[in-house]
């Protein structure tokens, strides 16, 4: 199910102006499974890499995905991340999304960020990140922007 409103497409472009990024990955969803007979419900795995604060990392995910009637998307799920000196931070998300026009999914939401890490990772404990996805549905990628909220 789609939603090709306008009015929507607007208000998800104008939302990323919030600066540049700490946060940026990208992604391509490795299974999905339908957990009902209607496909409304689904639940994805996925991989990738990316940089946060500057520091390279790779990531494993998962998420549910609820297709409401309406066809809005409502995600949920959590992610870990590993950098290349072992240290590693977990965080978990909410997103709202549709599919566009051009048959992408946007999707906007917040991730809730925690470590044990007292390296480069440590400053990430508590943050919150307002996150855009974009997931091109063709190919199974997806990129992830995130900019941290300020305490």
């Amino acid at each position: 199910m789609t939603n090709n409103s306008h009015a929507n497409e607007l208000m998800l472009d104008a939302a990323t102006e919030l600066g540049k990024p700490v946060y940026v990955a990208i992604n391509r969803g490795t299974s999905m499974k339908s957990l009902d007979k209607g496909g409304q419900v689904e639940e994805i795995t996925f991989d990738g890499s990316g940089t946060i604060n500057g520091i390279e990392f790779t990531e494993q995910g998962s998420y549910f995905a609820l297709i409401k009637p309406e066809g809005s998307i409502h995600s949920h799920g959590s992610v870990t991340i590993m950098t290349v000196e072992g240290e590693s931070a977990a965080y978990t998300y909410q997103t709202l999304g549709m599919i566009r026009r051009d048959g992408k999914l946007v999707e906007l939401g917040c991730a809730f960020v925690s470590t044990t890490s007292n390296g480069k990772l440590a400053s990430l404990d508590k943050a919150v990140l307002v996150l855009r996805t974009e997931i091109d549905q063709q190919v199974g990628i997806g990129k992830t922007w995130g900019w941290e909220w300020k305490r």
